[in-house]
């Protein structure tokens, strides 16, 4: 039998309003690259993926079949990077049309959202990052690394927080111990408020973690060599010992 909530504001808006609720649990994010990486990230317990080609330059946007194959084989969550360039900036008028053509045939697809991020003289590249978050249809997004490449990250956040698209920020927190690291990170999720999650990435391993799952602030994790094994393909086994460390705090 239906409950009475269910009755008032139906299935779709039931989904919806579960969704977009303060997540409360530690979310782990792993970086996958093709169908058997997303099986087995998602087998040992990841709660969301990030879908890239091109590990090596720290993600590009993956071809749209991989997408297509990937959002058939999971059932978690998934966020696509758009990004064509090793670095952080985009080159050319040629390069953002084919930006916004990615975020376009994204946004038809069941994905969780879209992974970018521009920088342009120190700052956001506001055009760009508004040029392709249109083209995205309203896909939600998190605002990548490139963060790192500001001058003023923490200035660059309290922008971040204007589009209502956005809502996560991945960054590293710099170098450093760890402890210091998430202080700073932590300060950084007080500036964005409720409007946005800080995703802790990069260089994060199992001992960072167990570090990390300490916060009270901070919710959401992302890895990359620490779900690989020696042939570095994510392994299943290695998801679910990130996945022990989170929940056991």
């Amino acid at each position: 039998m239906e409950s009475p909530l269910f009755q008032i504001i139906g299935s779709r808006q039931l989904t919806r309003l579960f969704v977009t609720m303060p997540v409360t649990m530690k979310l782990l994010e792993v970086i996958v690259t093709s169908v058997d990486e997303a099986r087995a990230a998602e087998e040992g317990g990841a709660d969301r993926l990030e879908l890239l080609r091109d590990l090596d330059v720290e993600g590009l946007t993956p071809v749209l079949a991989l997408v297509e194959d990937v959002l058939a084989s999971v059932t978690i969550p998934v966020r696509t990077m758009v990004r064509e360039s090793p670095n952080f900036s985009i080159r050319d008028d040629s390069e953002l049309r084919q930006l916004r053509r990615q975020a376009e045939e994204f946004s038809k697809l069941p994905v969780d959202g879209l992974v970018l991020g521009f920088i342009r003289n120190g700052g956001i590249d506001t055009c760009a990052l508004e040029l392709v978050l249109e083209s995205g249809g309203g896909r939600r997004a998190t605002f990548h690394r490139a963060i790192e490449s500001a001058a003023d990250p923490r200035e660059a956040i309290g922008q971040l927080t204007r589009y209502a698209q956005i809502d996560r920020v991945l960054i590293s927190g710099g170098t450093g111990p760890w402890e210091t690291r998430i202080a700073f990170l932590e300060g950084l999720q007080q500036t964005a408020g409720t409007r946005l999650r800080i995703l802790t990435g990069g260089g994060v391993d199992e001992e960072a973690l167990a570090l990390l799952a300490t916060s009270e602030l901070l919710q959401e994790f992302h890895v990359g060599s620490a779900a690989r094994d020696a042939s570095r393909r994510v392994s299943s086994a290695r998801v679910a010992r990130l996945r022990k460390i989170l929940d056991s705090r």
